[in-house]
């Protein structure tokens, strides 16, 4: 057992959360920086949308430009100006969803000044990309260094790809701090410098209207014309005051800061997210511990919280989950079993097989090339379990039947042995057979008669009945070999424990007390 999970962490395909799908659309988030208004960001989106069209394997194709604002967990990053939805013909009449991407990021990689992010379709429980980082800290400042300092992290070790986050947008926006001692000497009040302000801006909103011919009102806006609506007319600007006309720029100061986008908060604190995805053949786990210890070895500001989600998250508390459920499967039928046998050795010899074809599922899945599923791999792990301690029931109630007195136990295991050798090798080969069109992905239409190989809706199933294939093949010989050796090596122990202690008692009898200081030794 341990020799064989030493062997698949080191030299099998290693471990992933979710079966890998052939989805049937992508989503290409477009990413450009700048104030681009919806025209600029429309013609972007069409560059990119000219490069995917005329690739096999396409089937519809739809562009939006644009930033939808989304909600909650959702929002897009700032420098998103549009989607383009790519749904693939059917996965039969294609080449494999990987290839269409590869060259879809081939062909809109040349183009300048955007970033185009390829997003497959989610099955499964994971939503979004594989790794999410939320970093949380009440400092703007120390927040954005973070996550420029993850993203250089992720650039430094390599094995990401699609990165993505929602730092603000480099720019600048205008604050007006006024100077209230100094409004005061000109009896000028906030309301009054905003509404002057207004006039600059959105403009002052004076009334409502509603025209014959429509059912809303119409806002009734007064403001400069436009070549009096600039960065400058705000220090021009005049308030009506007590004391007349004043500048505004006598109490007013302006200042250029940080242009803001969205600000998002969890539990109260004000949050950044660090998305991506792991390289083709890369285990996203696996990049994530990478980067976690990279980060160890920087220096970290005190007040910045990080936090991993996405899928390693995920894979974290199924993983949790399905152990405990196997923990709690095996002390069940302990219980259960302890019942029926009234033995403590009898229900060890059942869930010692149990506990040890979970050797072969990593066995077969070494043999055959194929990575272990948390979810599905580790659902099929349980259900053997429940196969496996039914063949070991029958050895080991068989045994005790024989085991009554009128033979020796040498005699009641081998008479155990060929009275259920066929039993045990037909229910695991009916089992074995009726599991070998999933595990090799064979699909029976019954509608248009048909039968397909590979189709991608028995993947998720495939992972489930082969570890449930190479766990009872291996439990098999458990149950032939081992559990008959088990119920053979208690008498053996008992028979040289009783030799041991009638030996001693002989010694004692004749007073041999220097070969009963050997014998200890």
């Amino acid at each position: 057992l341990i020799i064989i999970q030493v062997a698949y962490s080191n030299f099998g395909k290693g471990i992933n959360f979710f079966p890998a799908q052939e989805p049937d659309s992508v989503n290409i988030a477009v990413h450009a920086r700048g104030n681009l208004s919806l025209e600029e960001q429309d013609s972007l989106i069409r560059e990119v949308e000219d490069e995917v069209i005329g690739l096999s394997g396409i089937r519809y194709i739809y562009a939006k430009s644009g930033r939808s604002p989304g909600a909650g967990a959702t929002v897009p990053a700032p420098d998103l100006i549009g989607n383009i939805e790519v749904d693939f013909l059917p996965w039969n009449q294609r080449k494999p969803s990987l290839e269409i991407i590869d060259e879809i990021n081939q062909r809109t990689k040349p183009i300048p000044g955007i970033d185009a992010i390829v997003k497959k379709e989610s099955h499964g429980p994971q939503q979004g990309q594989a790794i999410q980082i939320e970093i949380s800290s009440k400092d703007d400042d120390t927040l954005i260094e973070t996550v420029a300092l993850i993203r250089n992290g992720m650039d430094e070790l390599g094995g990401f790809i699609s990165k993505s986050d929602n730092r603000p947008l480099p720019g600048i926006e205008w604050q007006l701090q006024v100077n209230r001692a100094e409004a005061s000497k000109f009896n000028a009040d906030i309301a009054t410098i905003g509404q002057s302000v207004q006039l600059i801006t959105r403009g002052l909103k004076l009334a409502e209207y509603r025209p014959d011919d429509s059912e809303e009102e119409i806002d009734i806006v007064v403001r400069y014309p436009a070549p009096n609506r600039s960065i400058r007319s705000l220090d021009q600007v005049r308030v009506e005051t007590g004391e007349g006309l004043v500048p505004i720029s006598n109490f007013v100061k302006r200042i250029p800061v940080q242009q803001e986008g969205e600000i998002q908060r969890v539990d109260g604190v004000r949050t950044m997210k660090v998305s991506a995805d792991a390289k083709k053949g890369t285990y996203s786990g696996y990049q994530v511990i990478r980067l976690k210890q990279w980060l160890k070895s920087q220096t970290l500001p005190e007040n910045v919280k990080i936090t991993f989600k996405g899928e390693e998250a995920d894979s974290s508390e199924s993983s949790n989950f399905l152990r405990n459920a196997f923990i709690v499967a095996i002390f069940l039928m302990g219980i259960i079993l302890l019942a029926q046998f009234n033995s403590f050795y009898s229900v060890f010899v059942v869930l010692t097989a149990v506990i040890f074809s979970t050797a072969g599922v990593f066995l077969g899945l070494l043999i055959t090339g194929s990575n272990f599923s948390i979810t599905m791999s580790g659902i099929g792990t349980i259900a053997l379990a429940g196969i496996v301690v039914n063949n070991n029931i029958v050895l080991v109630d068989t045994f005790n039947k024989f085991n009554n007195g009128s033979i020796t136990i040498r005699d009641a295991v081998i008479k155990t042995g060929m009275d259920r050798f066929r039993p045990v090798l037909l229910t695991t080969a009916t089992t074995v057979l009726g599991l070998v069109p999933t595990a090799t992905m064979v699909n029976i239409n019954f509608f248009d008669r048909s039968v397909t190989v590979g189709d991608p809706v028995t993947l998720w199933w495939s992972f489930m009945t082969q570890a449930i294939i190479y766990g009872l093949l291996f439990a098999t010989a458990l149950t032939l070999i081992v559990t008959p050796c088990m119920l053979m090596a208690r008498q053996n122990l008992s028979n040289w424990i009783s030799q041991k202690i009638f030996t001693i008692k002989n010694l004692f009898k004749n007073n041999r007390f220097s070969e009963i200081a050997e014998l200890r030794k």
